[in-house]
């Protein structure tokens, strides 16, 4: 079970109420667990365990005890949480497949990516002068 450690219960109440809607799972950008001291690499889907019986019980008492947490009580203080439908390819890992990104180099032509940006700014102005013209037409 997923927690919020040293929250307040209705306040991680409320984050589990937001987190239940992401299936348990997550990017996470920065391996702290490998010591780095900025986000190197790729970021991986990572996924928390989502129903009983995914986590070896021994492993959720011994972070209870540590953490002095009572997960029965957690549970049922959390009943009345709704659990989304989950949607299609949600869950395909348990189908075999994932989603995997990678690191590309690819070679950069400042230019082109000079002129790209200037002709995003000349759209955005005209955007802006066609939506001051409209407003002014409509009055």
């Amino acid at each position: 079970m997923l927690i919020a450690a040293n929250t307040p219960n209705l306040a991680e109440k409320e984050v589990m109420k937001k987190l239940i809607k992401t299936y348990g799972k997550t990017f996470h950008f920065w391996q702290l667990d490998r010591g780095d001291k900025l986000p190197m690499g790729v970021p991986t889907l990572m996924m928390a365990f989502t129903e009983d019986g995914q986590v070896n019980p021994e492993l959720v008492r011994r972070r209870d005890e540590l953490l002095g947490l009572n997960t029965l009580e957690t549970k049922k203080f959390r009943e009345d949480i709704e659990s989304p439908n989950i949607l299609a390819g949600a869950d395909n890992w348990n189908t075999g497949s994932s989603v995997v990104l990678g690191i590309n180099e690819i070679k950069m032509d400042m230019n082109m990516e000079k002129r790209k940006i200037e002709n995003l700014k000349n759209e955005y102005k005209y955007t802006q002068s066609s939506v001051t013209t409209t407003t002014l037409d409509n009055m």
